[in-house]
């Protein structure tokens, strides 16, 4: 697919060698189709003249427009603009910076959204001093009183037909007089939650008398206010949200590889996967991709829900072509960025890794893609949720995918346990997880060091859990397995590493139960401080109710942890009797029994304990580094490509009645929570019928209550689920309304 030409317009006035730096951002791009004019807005420096002619010899496509004497930034973005010949214009000023995605992000944002006439991100500041900046359209009415953008900003050239820069304003401010114009006009746009552009700060003093003092930039803002704010107040600021979906046929032919594109030896990987969160699954995302590049693969991430990706530096350590979809579109056209990444990167395999959402995606996929392979890897199952989780998204889709690896023989039998006809699918690998090995291991120096911040002897046995605070992983089973060894032995310390819903309550049991100074909850913490607890520990405990093979369970071996958890998932092809212990799965309250057993016998019994830690060193050594996972994962991957299918194949019709069979279901949950949110407001309110049982807002004339209710309910939600996965957000706390596991009271409890 051919890029849209964007110009890039860069005013200079006695610039600095910061404008190679500039301009060095500009030639990295991922987006590639783009003109530059530098404009000169009548330097007069020596020194600044002598850059401009370096970077007119450096540079030679750029286009250099002159000004004969200085007439001040406006005049010059002006300039720029009647010289550009893209569609797209953007704005970038001759010290400052942008990621290597900003303005492929930038472009795609308003690709997909054509009521957008601008988008711009968040900033990072520094120079004179260093900050983040989240400011930005959302901020609406705030512009009335203080400028919440930069002036570096992507939109159409056609915008110049409708506005352009005050030339009058010389003297700094220019910029939020724009936006004010802007508003009032009704152009207004998005901005991307993300940290693209870098503003170098210096002292504005000498360079615009408006922003030299608090009292000028205020005396500015009475100024511009007259101008603007009794028509903005009367008509409001404009509101530009994402494309909503049309019920329409998209159209799909802009977004196809050419039959006769060229292939190169390069191997382009489109990696899909659900966030950059810190956990085991994204522990096996980082550490894979940092393999697969090793071997020459170039990846591009597309990140399916929305989340604060915390781990986004360390992927971008590895990879700089990461784009996180609910940024740029809303759901419905999420397709549109991924196909879009494929054709402009010439893709040639597509990996997906426990996204909903690109299971979703084969169907399209296999079929507008059909020359490109689709291998999903996952690393556990659920039955609990959607009758096999993952696995069973997988089965449903398996005559579309070209290769499935897991991480577990566990997994891959379950697989087949599903659905006899799974075996007609695509074939299924084992890659087991492994580890870093070399980097992995025991720190003795850690150990001491930890122990003494906590407090803790030498001789005393240490326990560690490391997990999110969930059901799942049964945190109040390890409460009441400790609470039986404290009858036996006083000789250690347990500590709970992790966050979680429920860590709160958890406290309040320890404390109740007088449990609180020997087990010890420290809360979140980064993945370099639980390696560091783990060198203080001697036992890993995880009372799991459901796993697959856990990172920590790799981790605890190397740094000769003896791992106690239940016989459940994959656990069992790493942990045997002569390194750790697997109880057979049965109920909380047995299961504590024999965790207690067990924990009284390895603290008691140090030489025992010892010898079981040095044999779960010596396995993960032997069978399970990280090395034996990169060389079996680019294998499969390359077997994948090679083998790939060279015909479109047909998507059946049982992909199209499983669509519709999920559309059908959460439509029934939807309808059902409706429902019990009109009983509540009947039961509530006296002025409507007490017999009435199903209404539509239209029905009530209390349309402020509704009103209020609505953003109740979405700040309880945006609080709760905003993080959690997109099947949990929006169907995950229905389902526990209608079983009873929470109150449809708690929806209105702040209510008036």
């Amino acid at each position: 697919m051919s890029q849209k030409l964007i110009t890039v317009v860069i005013p200079v006035y006695n610039p600095t060698e910061f404008l190679f730096e500039t301009l060095s951002c500009i030639q990295n791009q991922t987006y590639k189709n783009i003109e530059v004019i530098l404009v000169d807005d009548g330097s007069t420096k020596e020194t600044s003249l002598e850059v401009i002619n370096a970077v007119i010899h450096k540079y030679s496509q750029i286009k250099v427009e002159r000004h004969d004497v200085n007439k001040g930034s406006s005049a010059a973005r002006n300039t720029g603009v009647r010289a550009s010949s893209g569609e797209y214009v953007l704005f970038i000023d001759g010290d400052d910076l942008l990621d290597v995605t900003a303005i492929e992000k930038y472009y795609i944002t308003l690709e997909n959204n054509p009521s957008f006439d601008f988008v711009n991100s968040y900033v990072i500041g520094f120079g004179s001093h260093d900050y983040e900046w989240r400011g930005g359209f959302h901020e609406r009415e705030l512009f009335l009183y203080e400028n919440r953008n930069t002036i570096c900003f992507l939109t159409k050239r056609s915008t110049f037909e409708k506005i352009t820069f005050d030339e009058s304003l010389r003297q700094g401010g220019e910029d939020w007089d724009f936006w004010l114009n802007a508003a009032y006009k009704k152009l207004w746009g998005y901005t991307i939650p993300e940290f693209l552009f870098f503003y170098r700060r210096s002292d504005p003093a000498g360079r615009w008398s408006v922003l030299s003092s608090s009292s000028n930039l205020e005396n500015f803002g009475l100024t511009i206010r007259k101008k603007y704010q009794s028509a903005l107040n009367a008509n409001g600021f404009p509101n530009k949200t994402f494309a909503s979906y049309q019920y329409q046929i998209p159209q799909l032919s802009q977004y196809q590889i050419a039959e006769n594109a060229q292939e190169d030896n390069a191997n382009r990987l489109l990696f899909i996967i659900p966030w950059l969160e810190i956990g085991g699954a994204d522990k096996f995302n980082l550490d894979l991709i940092k393999g697969l590049k090793e071997k020459g693969w170039n990846i591009t991430i597309a990140c399916s829900l929305k989340s604060s990706h915390p781990w986004l530096k360390e992927f971008q350590k590895i990879t700089q072509d990461i784009f996180f979809l609910p940024n740029y579109s809303d759901q419905y056209d999420y397709y549109k960025t991924v196909s879009y990444l494929i054709t402009s990167r010439n893709t040639q395999l597509i990996l997906t890794s426990n996204s909903l959402y690109g299971y979703h995606l084969i169907p399209y996929l296999k079929s507008h893609f059909s020359q490109i392979p689709i291998v999903d890897c996952f690393h556990c199952e659920d039955p609990n949720w959607l009758n096999g989780g993952y696995a069973r998204m997988n089965t449903v889709y398996a005559d579309l995918i070209d290769k499935t690896i897991v991480t577990t023989s566990h997994l891959k039998n379950y697989l087949f346990q599903l659905e006899e006809g799974r075996k007609k699918g695509s074939p299924i690998e084992v890659c087991h997880t492994n580890i870093d090995v070399s980097l992995v291991k025991k720190d003795h120096e850690k150990r001491s060091q930890i122990r003494n911040s906590l407090g803790i002897k030498d001789d005393a046995t240490v326990i560690l859990f490391s997990a999110r605070m969930v059901a799942p992983k049964q945190p109040f089973v390890l409460a009441e397995a400790i609470q039986k060894v404290l009858s036996k032995t006083q000789n250690f310390v347990c500590v709970l590493l992790g966050d979680g819903p429920l860590l709160s309550s958890l406290k309040t049991y320890l404390s109740a139960n007088k449990l609180d100074k020997k087990i010890l909850c420290k809360g979140y913490v980064s993945h370099k401080e639980h390696l560091n607890y783990m060198d203080a520990a001697d036992i890993f405990f995880l009372p799991t109710e459901n796993e697959g093979i856990p990172i920590t369970l790799y981790e605890s071996m190397a740094k000769e942890l003896v791992y106690i958890s239940a016989n459940v998932g994959g656990q069992k092809e790493l942990i045997d009797d002569n390194c750790g212990y697997l109880i057979p799965k049965s109920n909380p309250t047995t299961e504590a029994e024999q965790y207690a057993d067990i924990l009284i016998d390895l603290i008691t019994n140090v030489p025992k304990r010892e010898q079981l830690a040095k044999a779960a060193r010596k396995k993960i050594v032997a069978q399970y580094d990280i090395k034996q996972m990169h060389d079996q994962m680019h294998a499969h991957l390359q077997t994948a490509y090679k083998n790939r299918a060279k015909t479109r194949l047909p998507v059946k019709e049982e992909h199209y009645v499983f669509s519709l069979s999920l559309f059908l279901q959460q439509q029934s949950i939807t309808d059902s929570l409706w429902n019990e949110i009109v009983i509540s407001k009947n039961q509530k309110s006296s002025n409507l019928n007490p017999q009435m049982s199903i209404v539509s807002p239209d029905e009530v004339n209390e349309l402020g209550w509704w009103k209020q209710e609505y953003h109740v309910l979405k700040q309880w939600y945006a609080k709760e689920y905003d993080v959690l996965p997109l099947w949990y957000q929006r169907f995950g706390h229905l389902i526990k309304l209608l079983q009873g596991h929470r109150s449809l009271k708690s929806f209105f409890k702040n209510s008036k």
